[in-house]
């Protein structure tokens, strides 16, 4: 046990150490995350484990140059497994420092960040009827994490451990973690103004409609379902500045005919249609002939 101590000093002291220089120059984040998943050992070993489970202390540079999106881990993980020579049980206990390179996400997809890593350490077995073992190992392997919160990540990862003894082999591992990023400024919650106008039950915010007479009824937009349409015009009658417009005139936003020279007459009954300003005309839109009486 006093070597696993060591072991786990000299990896903490490490990172900590890391993150400091970091800290100075870059821009990063220190990182807990607690993992398991499954384990697979290698067929020249006489122990079985399936499952394995631990804690990884690391940090993170932001940026984006290469140099700017390294990681640095130190692993701890326990296995629980069973001796095949007399199915005794035995403990496994795994501690590595690893080195992360983390990929820029597209902009598409900036929840997404895959990752490659390598790293080194050794495997501690002991049991009560077996020898203890310390094997020194290499590791590489590919995962990604993806972003819950500003500060939070849920991970995946899957390596491939060389481990070296009296019978070298390969097992692999492969595990679910979450990662909790410390000094991660946490963004502000934006407020959701509340307000209704109209009191349609649809916030201004989203209320296309926002005039909406009180009774009607609304879509999820705010506007009028089925408003009263008096003259047909297509304009609802809370809108329509123009109320009895005659059927067949084409109108505008306000429920008004178009009248291009002013002389009140629409455009489409209007048989002289560039009558000068100030004359007075007839239902058909030209000007009134006036006759004077001699005397």
């Amino acid at each position: 046990m006093t070597i696993k101590r060591v072991w786990i000093l000299s990896l903490a002291l490490l990172s900590l150490f890391f993150s400091s220089v970091q800290a100075e120059e870059k821009h990063g984040w220190p990182t807990l995350t607690l993992t398991g998943g499954g384990y697979s050992i290698g067929s020249s070993a006489d122990i079985d484990a399936d499952s394995v489970y631990g804690i990884k202390l690391g940090y993170e540079v932001n940026g984006r140059g290469f140099a700017d999106r390294l990681g640095v881990e130190a692993v701890y993980q326990h296995l629980e497994g069973e001796s095949d020579l007399d199915n005794s049980d035995v403990d496994l206990d795994l501690l590595r420092l690893d080195l992360l390179y983390l990929f820029t996400a597209p902009k598409s997809a900036t929840w997404l960040e895959p990752f490659l890593t390598i790293g080194g350490g050794a495997l501690f077995v002991a049991g009560e009827e077996r020898k203890s073992s310390e094997d020194p190992l290499l590791t590489y392997g590919v995962g990604s994490k993806f972003k819950l919160t500003d500060f939070l990540k849920l991970r995946l990862d899957m390596r491939h451990l060389m481990v070296f003894g009296d019978d070298s082999r390969s097992d692999f591992e492969y595990t679910a973690g979450l990662s909790y990023y410390f000094g991660v400024e946490r963004k502000p919650k934006k407020k959701i103004d509340v307000t209704d106008s109209d009191k349609d039950g649809v916030f201004d915010s989203k209320d296309k409609c926002p005039d909406t007479p009180a009774g009607l009824q609304v879509d999820k937009r705010g506007c009028p379902v089925d408003a009263p349409d008096a003259d047909a015009d297509g304009v609802a009658d809370y809108q329509d500045a123009c109320p009895a417009t005659p059927a067949g005139l084409n109108v505008d936003e306000k429920g008004c005919f178009f009248d291009d020279d002013g002389d009140g007459v629409p455009n489409e009954l209007d048989r002289c249609p560039s009558n000068p300003p100030g004359f007075q005309v007839d239902e058909n839109g030209c000007t009134k002939l006036i006759r004077r009486s001699e005397g």
